[in-house]
């Protein structure tokens, strides 16, 4: 019988994870998760004291009309296998509301995006999240990354293990069949949610699921597993694109990017094979937690570190740009549309922040350049024709040419703070002090400290 089995294997699958603090189940209430959350409840009431804390954690997409009375479902049978229980809404409505339109295709990835959401913020170092995806989802998973053309990372499909925030996901029923977690819900008699939505063809997955992988069961039976070695063979590829990617970063001389954002060496990147070219910045974008580029972004950016290095070209790639400086291209998110003409008034030992562009603040200090402010402080931006004579310099200079030998890169140039007391210019940014305005070491003064809005990637 399947539920001999089954409990077994994922009291097994568990030992390695009694060390956390708590095991959530992602609850919707379908067959799926019910069947985990019963075998979970088996496997808790089985360990002893000290054993970690079980959950059940329901999210209420409020995109059907049942979704109040599955909430409730889901709470009462949690309560029936003694099992804390915890739910939460997010608002979807806009979505529902385009479900019937020409969104529908996009329904499932921004639910699954606010389901993600919840988790991450729900989650705490030490927690495990239990999912209950199966051996067909993973195979229906392959199939659409497939069929969108994905590469061989997207084709490794759902991993079993893998890191959310501070916690750990798993996905310990990967390898049991659909068909085998029905009959163990039978066998145990268990009473579980049907989502009408999960027969709706006009969604990916379904179509696959109801129309597709019938079809290849009739001319192949034995697809399940086969598919699954595949998807092994190709998780076995990826894993070695992956050592090659970190074999060959050293030439990219990837880091953070002192203005905001992260950069690579345009010489590095040349300096490559074409092939391992792609797979290094693939590697190394994802790594950075920027979307995973598609192939023709990826030849676009190969092609851009071959410009002319005082070009100042822009490659805006989604909710990103890519800039070229000096040798650094830099890949960091849109720099938002500001009016730089405004001013903003900041008092000393305050912090301002300027949406758009960054945070400034003036903390008092005894230490390092600081400037002596008085009377009417403001923030304001180049405009052009400013001119001011840095603490260590002799005579004053164009702010264009001093911009331009401390090297901030040409698309900052205008965005740079200049404090201002009154109408004479008094400092910019975090970079120097104008001279009439330094504090003479002995006296306190204060620091201006800036921070890019531009810094990284969420």
């Amino acid at each position: 019988m399947v539920m001999k089995s089954l409990l077994p294997q994922l009291t097994a699958d568990l030992m390695p994870y009694l060390h956390c603090s708590r095991w959530v189940l992602a609850y919707s209430g379908g067959m799926d998760s019910h069947v985990l959350l019963h075998l979970l409840a088996g496997v808790h009431r089985q360990l002893s004291e000290p054993k970690p804390e079980l959950l059940a954690l329901h999210i209420n997409h409020g995109l059907q009309l049942e979704a109040e009375s599955w909430q409730q479902h889901c709470e009462l049978e949690a309560k029936k296998l003694n099992t804390p229980f915890s739910s939460v809404r997010v608002d979807l409505s806009a979505d529902r509301e385009a479900a019937g339109r020409e969104h529908r295709g996009n329904l499932e990835e921004r639910a699954r995006n606010a389901r993600y959401g919840v988790f991450e913020s729900k989650l705490c170092a030490g927690d495990l999240l239990l999912l209950a995806h199966h051996l067909d989802d993973q195979l229906e998973t392959f199939m659409q990354r497939l069929l969108r053309g994905s590469g061989v990372s997207g084709l490794t499909a759902m991993p079993r293990e893998r890191s959310l925030g501070k916690a750990v996901l798993l996905r310990p029923l990967l390898g049991t069949s659909r068909a085998d977690l029905k009959v163990y819900a039978q066998e145990n008699k268990l009473c579980w949610v049907e989502d009408s939505s999960n027969v709706d063809e006009r969604f990916d997955r379904n179509y696959l699921r109801h129309s597709v992988m019938p079809l290849i069961e009739s001319r192949w039976p034995a697809y399940r597993t086969t598919l699954s070695r595949a998807v092994s063979h190709i998780a076995e590829a990826d894993g070695l694109l992956k050592e090659l990617a970190m074999a060959d970063l050293p030439q990219l001389k990837a880091g953070a990017y002192p203005w905001g954002g992260y950069s690579i060496s345009c010489e590095g990147l040349n300096s490559l094979a074409a092939d391992h070219q792609c797979n290094a910045l693939r590697f190394w974008m994802n790594s950075c937690s920027m979307p995973s580029p598609c192939a023709e972004h990826l030849v676009d950016i190969i092609a851009f570190a071959s410009l002319a290095a005082d070009s100042q070209p822009l490659l805006r790639l989604g909710d990103i740009e890519v800039r070229r400086y000096r040798d650094a291209l830099v890949f960091m998110p849109c720099l938002a549309e500001v009016d730089l003409s405004k001013s903003y008034a900041i008092a000393a030992g305050d912090a301002l922040n300027v949406e758009g562009l960054g945070s400034l603040s003036l903390p008092r200090s005894n230490q390092g350049e600081r400037v002596k402010v008085s009377g009417d402080l403001t923030i304001r931006f180049r405009q052009g024709g400013e001119r001011c004579q840095p603490a260590a310099r002799a005579h004053s200079q164009s702010l264009k040419k001093l911009l331009q030998e401390y090297q901030v890169p040409p698309w900052l140039r205008d965005r740079v703070p200049l404090l201002y007391s009154g109408d004479t210019l008094i400092a910019v940014a975090d970079l120097w002090v104008c001279k009439a305005y330094s504090a003479p070491s002995n006296e306190p003064g204060y620091q201006l400290k800036w921070t890019y809005s531009t810094a990284c990637f969420h």
